[in-house]
């Protein structure tokens, strides 16, 4: 055995083979089958995200979508992201343009119809962006997107004065 064996990754793994085996170890027994094996793991908010940021460049907008939001890797990972400046909470896409009011951009989270509100971490950073001159809003349907965006473009307002004259 190696000097190091507690430490050592390959004697680990015949320790807990070992224990395994003689533990009759149920783990994969007891584990249930995703019944989207081998496809895609969406999340319900992606039927509304992607056609959102889909009609979003469509228009031209500068789109940065939140790569946080998939993260699903361990704790040292996790740390290496954090110090490269990402953060939990950050909403899902950032609209890098400035609105009509004078906000310096849109930060929008998406939620799946139905789904429970923004978490502690995700209200707490729309809240921290408004307090730095940004618009958020929590949005579960393309329609309310489009008019969202619209509405801080100032198209919305153009298409509204329009219909009045």
């Amino acid at each position: 055995m190696c000097r190091a064996a507690r430490r050592c990754a390959p004697h680990l793994l015949k320790r807990i083979r070992k224990v395994r085996k003689d533990k009759g170890c149920t783990h994969k027994k007891n584990s249930k089958v995703r019944s989207d094996k081998g496809g895609k793991h969406e999340r319900a908010e992606d039927t509304v995200q992607q056609p959102c940021v889909e009609w979003a460049r469509s228009r031209d907008l500068l789109v940065v979508g939140s790569a946080v939001a998939q993260y699903m890797g361990g704790a040292r990972a996790w740390k290496r992201l954090q110090d490269k400046g990402c953060e939990a909470g950050v909403a899902d896409i950032l609209i890098l343009e400035g609105g009509v009011l004078g906000e310096h951009g849109l930060a929008v989270e998406f939620k799946a119809p139905g789904a429970p509100p923004p978490s502690d971490e995700q209200a707490a950073w729309l809240a921290r962006a408004e307090s730095k001159g940004w618009r958020s809003a929590v949005i579960s349907s393309v329609p309310d997107f489009k008019k969202l965006v619209r509405e801080y473009t100032g198209n919305f307002r153009a298409r509204v004065l329009l219909q009045h004259e």
